[in-house]
C-alpha cells in the first residue's frame, strides 16, 4: 500500500506541474477588476462630525459606571464552571431514572 501512495504522490506531482499556469502581475494599482479607479492625487474631504459631544435623552436615565469588564480567565472559568454543572445535572438525572427502570424491572420480576 505504501508503494502505491508514493507513486500516487508523484502522479499528481507530476500532473500539477503539467497543468501549471504561469501568474500574471497588475500593472495598474489604480484599477480594479471591477474598473474602479483610485485617485492618488485627490485627498478625502474629512467633514467635521454632526455632534461632538455624547447627548443623553431628557428622561429618567442614570448612567453609572459599575465597574471593568470581566478578563478572559473569568469568562473561561464561567463557562467551565457551567458545563461541569450541566455535566453533573445530567448524570444525576441519568442515575435517578436508571433506578426507578432498575425497580420496575425487578419489581416485575417478583411478581
Amino acid at each position: 500500500m505504501k508503494k502505491y501512495s508514493v507513486q500516487i504522490f508523484f502522479l499528481m506531482l507530476v500532473i500539477s506541474v503539467m497543468l501549471m499556469g504561469s501568474a500574471e502581475t497588475v500593472n495598474a494599482s489604480n484599477t480594479t477588476d471591477l474598473t474602479i479607479t483610485f485617485f492618488k492625487n485627490e485627498v478625502p474631504l474629512l467633514q467635521e462630525p454632526i455632534n461632538n459631544t455624547l447627548t443623553l435623552p431628557e428622561t429618567n436615565l442614570s448612567v453609572t459606571r459599575l465597574g471593568k469588564l470581566p478578563s478572559t480567565g473569568d469568562l473561561i472559568t464561567s463557562l467551565i464552571w457551567t458545563l461541569t454543572g450541566c455535566s453533573v445535572l445530567i448524570v444525576l438525572v441519568g442515575v435517578y431514572s436508571l433506578k426507578n427502570i432498575m425497580l420496575t424491572t425487578t419489581w416485575k420480576r417478583g411478581e
